[in-house]
């Protein structure tokens, strides 16, 4: 359960319950449906059973099953040492330069090259009204963000992990994903709550690609 409060400046705070998610362990995952899979993102949880469930979970998964992660600022705060495994198993790490921080104690470039040092090949920096940076062990490059007006921030990180993924799954270069990723997470900010999420239409006009959407 997630309240949210929007200030007069648009910005939010939220107030979350973590209720049921809170009491989520390893023994409650069927690993059995997740044998097929190729791909499987993650985000954090308040309690640490759930925590620690994802760390089973990631220690028995395929090795050729893709892992994504988002930290967002409850794991960030736990520090690289704790969320190690979950950083180390991921192909992908979205987290914020506030996350950067918390995560390493260290300024953006040091904080880039001791999470990368510590195992996935593909970070990506979400920076708000400053766009998103992108790095890889081969080089890095920024994406401005789209200029339009805020009504409403709430989920447009994770509207942007979406629209980054949904290009990956689509066999997209980095620079086209991440430029997906930004135009629909743009979009998300123009209305509350769910009103301006991306849609089918809003993939099929970018990638042009309809075969897609059925997989």
């Amino acid at each position: 359960m997630c309240l949210v409060i929007l200030d007069r400046h648009q910005d939010r705070f939220l107030f979350v319950r973590g209720n049921a998610n809170s009491t989520l362990t390893a023994e409650e995952i069927n690993l059995n449906a997740l044998k097929d899979i190729s791909w499987i993102h993650l985000t954090s949880f308040i309690g640490e059973s759930p925590f620690e469930a994802q760390r089973v979970l990631l220690s028995r998964l395929q090795p050729s099953v893709k892992v994504s992660l988002d930290p967002g600022e409850i794991y960030a705060k736990k520090g690289l040492k704790e969320i190690g495994p979950l950083v180390k198993r991921s192909d992908i790490l979205f987290l914020t330069e506030r996350e950067l921080g918390l995560l390493t104690h260290e300024d953006l470039r040091l904080g880039i090259k001791s999470l990368m040092e510590a195992g996935p090949p593909v970070l990506v920096c979400k920076r708000g009204s400053q766009g998103s940076h992108v790095f890889t062990e081969q080089g890095d490059f920024a994406v401005p963000a789209e200029q339009v007006e805020v009504v409403d921030n709430t989920g447009a990180g994770d509207v942007y992990n979406a629209g980054f993924l949904a290009g990956i799954i689509l066999g997209r270069s980095l620079e086209e994903s991440s430029l997906f990723a930004t135009k629909i997470a743009a979009k998300s900010v123009t209305g509350y709550g769910r009103e301006c999420y991306p849609t089918k239409e809003d993939l099929k006009g970018f990638f042009g690609r309809v075969e897609v959407l059925s997989q």
